[in-house]
């Protein structure tokens, strides 16, 4: 059988797009990021993977490429990666608030509450009045005004408040779910929470109070709660 030429250098062709992994621009990353995500986790598209990587090697200052490879890794709880990465964006900008969070959510994964306590603060004190604060070089201050990397400041407190009552801080964690409260953030959480605070430091009627409130918001742990300390629901001044 003869085989034409021109067949075969279009085998070649095929193959080499095939493997060859597709190259990104920095800010290429930063325009198609949610994009991207959905290609790596749910396409499980690993040219992508590939092609991010391979910016984050040759480009050290592209902190999307570090975000972005940090939430692929930390959404596949491959902590040490995930880690990695976003230590590697600090390095670059060391008050940056996305990566101090994110490796605050790592470390209270990890059980490591004391070092997500301080990644957490670390956050929260980068935060203003006007909201995101990133202080980026020129190259990169567009990255303030993306919604997908503006960690909201309650957030971080909420998030801070849960690493605190593991860390058995229970008056830093009350203290941080009265803020949740009065902001009304996760109130189901954060009812369920304090409520387990004041039981700790027995406080009944409040923690009771605080039950039935997270009940209302939908917690079934607060319902269970509720049923085991037959609680009744009284007013508190």
């Amino acid at each position: 059988m003869k085989i034409y030429p021109f067949f075969l250098f279009f085998i070649f062709q095929l193959g080499c797009n095939f493997s060859k992994e597709k190259s990104y621009s920095c800010n290429q990353v930063l325009e198609e990021y949610t994009s991207l995500i959905k290609k790596i986790t749910e396409e499980k598209n690993g040219k992508v993977l590939s092609g991010i990587t391979a910016l984050s090697n040759t480009n050290d200052k592209c902190v999307t490429a570090y975000f972005l490879l940090g939430d692929i890794y930390l959404a596949q709880n491959n902590f040490t990666q995930a880690k990695q990465n976003f230590l590697s964006a600090l390095k670059f900008q060391e008050n940056n608030i996305y990566s101090l969070y994110k490796l605050g959510l790592i470390y209270h994964a990890e059980k490591n509450y004391d070092s997500a306590i301080l990644l957490f603060r670390t956050a929260a004190k980068q935060k203003t009045t006007n909201g995101f604060v990133l202080n980026y070089s020129n190259e990169y201050s567009e990255i303030i005004n993306r919604p997908h990397f503006d960690i909201q400041y309650s957030e971080i407190i909420f998030s801070n408040a849960l690493a605190s009552y593991n860390a058995n801080n229970l008056l830093d964690a009350r203290n941080e779910l009265n803020y949740c409260i009065t902001q009304k953030i996760h109130l189901d959480e954060a009812y369920y929470l304090r409520g387990l605070i004041y039981f700790e430091i027995k406080y009944y009627n409040k923690a009771c109070n605080d039950m039935f409130m997270a009940k209302s918001y939908g917690s079934s742990k607060a319902t269970e709660y509720i049923i085991n300390n037959n609680c009744r629901q009284e007013k508190v001044n």
